[in-house]
């Protein structure tokens, strides 16, 4: 029972993995790569969702054989750009009237509301959205409910443009701004009461200690992660590597493909 139950998982991995491999190698933005893409993230949040695999994984599996990192950093790797690839398809869709979020956006909008938990943002807030991507659904969601101004950054130009052009089209009376400028250039990071690192950034934890001398004392960091099975769709959390901030506040959610935890120092 022990080795079915390990080998289902396993499989079912594999299949993702090369399924992801298979979408990210291809060059169609057409109606139908979007679909097959758009299906593929949505069954693979129902996977990462999936109790069974996800007992079977804690109970079962050791993260530090060889070819289970092989696996996990290949899945880490083909699902974040699946993720990237799909935003910029739902931006393109939005983009021509017709649009259509897929399951995956949809249950990353359900916890945007408690992303920073305790820790109040009204209109005064000043945001920072490291990674916004191409179809920023974080700083829309955030500005619309509370009034407070957002900066959303990227690395990926593209990402950057067609998120213009999403907010252009959803968010032209939202105090919102999008560029490509690095966290480390931007003064706007010293005004900043609230700074969240997506979940699919691998270099989160060098972000944090970067954060620490360049914002102020009462800045709340909230970094969105995946420890266990959930770090099969994001990258983890390592309490050694957090250095001199102190954890103030964490949300677990049981039905959504991250968690999220707070910094202060």
């Amino acid at each position: 029972m022990v080795n079915s139950k390990v080998s289902s998982l396993l499989g079912t991995l594999d299949g993702f993995i090369n399924r992801f491999s298979d979408i990210n190698s291809q060059h169609d933005s057409g109606v139908n790569a979007a679909a097959d893409l758009e299906m593929a993230l949505e069954e693979y949040t129902t996977f990462i969702l999936d109790d069974n695999y996800r007992q079977t994984w804690d109970t079962f599996i050791d993260p530090q054989k060889t070819e289970i990192k092989k696996r996990i950093h290949a899945i880490r790797r083909e699902s974040a750009h699946c993720v990237w690839k799909m935003e910029k398809y739902r931006a393109e869709t939005l983009i021509h009237a017709n649009d259509a979020p897929a399951d995956y956006f949809k249950n990353v909008e359900g916890c945007i509301e408690e992303e920073f938990g305790k820790f109040v943002v009204d209109e005064h807030a000043r945001i920072l959205l490291i990674g916004v991507g191409a179809f920023p659904m974080t700083p829309l969601t955030i500005a619309k409910n509370t009034g407070a101004k957002v900066v959303g950054i990227d690395i990926d130009d593209e990402a950057v443009d067609y998120a213009k052009k999403v907010l252009h089209l959803l968010g032209k009376d939202l105090d919102i701004e999008v560029n490509t400028q690095s966290y480390k250039d931007l003064a706007y990071v010293k005004e900043a009461t609230h700074i969240i690192i997506a979940s699919t950034i691998p270099e989160k934890l060098e972000i944090l200690r970067d954060l620490y001398p360049l914002t102020n004392d009462d800045v709340v960091v909230s970094i969105r992660y995946g420890n266990g099975f959930k770090s099969l769709f994001n990258y983890p959390l390592i309490e050694a590597q957090k250095g001199p901030w102190r954890e103030a506040d964490s949300i677990h959610f049981n039905d959504n493909v991250f968690d999220v935890v707070m910094f202060k120092k």
